[in-house]
């Protein structure tokens, strides 16, 4: 378990894995201590991607997503070689719905008002993120599931 959480140090949810660790640890038994640490430190990680920093903390993207809430971005556009280009900004109000994984990138996936469809923005692009107090209608999950589908994915929970 505590292994596991250790990966998601440069997820969105760091901040609730570091509070899980912390739980964990302070309740385990001491016997076991010393060889779960051994084993940690055992274990290696290579990020597939370098560390960003991006304008939007990931924090309060997450607070966004649990608490089902819409959200007005500032998403930049994409230049030819894949970097964001901030000429070519938009502001969109997107309905929350989850967190993917694609490559090396996380992405914000929702229901975008200005497309009319469900959407992954990717998180280095997100320039401001501003939480509203409005709660979206439910939408069908079907919608988010057939998007998916598309692609290969694992659901996480």
């Amino acid at each position: 378990m505590l292994a596991g959480l250790a990966l998601l140090e440069s997820s969105p949810y760091q901040g609730a894995a570091r509070r899980a660790r912390a739980k964990i640890a302070a309740i385990m038994n001491e016997d076991h201590r010393e060889p779960v640490q051994e084993v940690l430190g055992s274990i290696h990680v290579n990020e597939a991607a370098a560390e960003t920093h991006d304008a939007v903390s990931l924090g309060i993207l997450s607070d966004a997503i649990a608490a089902k809430r819409v959200v007005r971005l500032t998403y930049a556009g994409e230049a030819e070689d894949g970097s964001p280009d901030h000429t070519t900004s938009t502001v969109r109000d997107v309905e929350t719905m989850g967190l993917l994984r694609a490559g090396d990138a996380w992405l914000l996936t929702g229901w975008c008002r200005l497309r009319h469809a469900i959407r992954g923005f990717r998180i280095s692009r997100i320039t401001h993120l501003e939480i509203l107090d409005e709660v979206p209608p439910d939408r069908d999950p079907t919608l988010l599931r057939a998007d998916l589908a598309r692609w290969p994915t694992r659901q996480l929970a």
